[in-house]
Order: C-alpha cells, then sequence, then structure tokens
C-alpha cells in the first residue's frame, strides 16, 4: 500500500510518498521560479506584489473602499486575488475570491462571492494597459474597465447597461498599490 500526499508550504509543493514498508519519499518544487506564462497574462502579472486599495464614491453618493491581493496560483499558471470591501462601520469583510486562467489568448476570471454566487467572466484586452469584461449579475448587465495610469495605479470603473444599451457609470476611482 502506498500513501501519497502533495501539500504546499512557503511557497514549496512538498510531494510525500510513503510506502508499505515504512519508507518514503519527498519531491519537493518551488514555486518561485517564473515559468513562461501565456501572454494573455501580463496585463494581471502587473498586478502581482503587495496590496492595492480603492476609496472612492459610487454615482449615488456611497462610500466605496476595498482592498485586493492577487498573488501566483499553482505553477505561476493561475492568479489568485482576493477582495475585501470595508463596510460603514469599518469592518473589513472578505467579498470576493477570482482565479484568473489563461485560455487561448485570453483570461477567464472565476469569481467565487462571499453570498456563494460563482461568475464567470471573459477578461479581453482593449488596448495596452488596458482590459474589459462585460458579464451578467442579479440579471443586470454589468462592464468593468481597467487601464494602468502608472505602475502603481489602476483606472477603474464598472457600468450597467440601461435598457437603451447605454451604459451608466456605477463606480469610478483608482486603485494604489502598497508595496
Amino acid at each position: 500500500m502506498r500513501l501519497k500526499i502533495l501539500f504546499c508550504l512557503w511557497g514549496i509543493f512538498v510531494g510525500l510518498t510513503v510506502q508499505a514498508n515504512g519508507r518514503f519519499c519527498v519531491a519537493l518544487a518551488s514555486t518561485e521560479t517564473p515559468i513562461e506564462r501565456n501572454p494573455a497574462y501580463e496585463f494581471w502579472a502587473s498586478w502581482i506584489g503587495g496590496t492595492w486599495h480603492i476609496d472612492t464614491q459610487s454615482e449615488d453618493g456611497q462610500t466605496f473602499r476595498a482592498r485586493s491581493l492577487y498573488t501566483w496560483g499553482p505553477g505561476k499558471r493561475f492568479v489568485i486575488v482576493k477582495t475585501s470591501v470595508v463596510d460603514a462601520d469599518g469592518a473589513e469583510l472578505e467579498n470576493y475570491e477570482n482565479i484568473l486562467a489563461a485560455v487561448d489568448d485570453h483570461v477567464v476570471n472565476y469569481r467565487f462571492g462571499s453570498d456563494g454566487s460563482v461568475e464567470t467572466l471573459e477578461e479581453r484586452t482593449v488596448s495596452e494597459g488596458t482590459i474589459e469584461s462585460t458579464w451578467i449579475s442579479q440579471g443586470s448587465r454589468l462592464r468593468k474597465m481597467a487601464r494602468f495610469i502608472a505602475p502603481d495605479k489602476v483606472a477603474w470603473e464598472l457600468c450597467a447597461q440601461k435598457s437603451d444599451g447605454q451604459w451608466r457609470e456605477l463606480i469610478k476611482g483608482v486603485w494604489f498599490r502598497e508595496r
């Protein structure tokens, strides 16, 4: 009988095989060395390192404050994003966890909400340093655009599509990276 175990410890994948005679074999693989990535990741790879913050207002005057952390996933083939929103009382609540995966020449964003929601967004490069995605959420068609305006600043907007097909801005602001 063999028992195989795989786990990640401080950025190192550890494989352990225990054989019936009590002998074991350990294999180590570091996640610290970059592998060749799909070019579709170039926009998102720029977000990795440090914590991103936004503090702005929605179009109806509500304060919107959030924090996101971008890290590499297994084998640096995925990007993991954890986003927390600060509520009116100042409490930070983890709202979303996203897994970004390169598929051919674009990135698919799998978003898991704290409310149990699961959404799939296709991230498209609009121009160098700018991405756009559209999706349906709670019956509304939404559009997100993000554009690097400096290495540590990203202009960001979220819009909803009106019945006449025009886009209405819901939130607009700038994400700042803190290293």
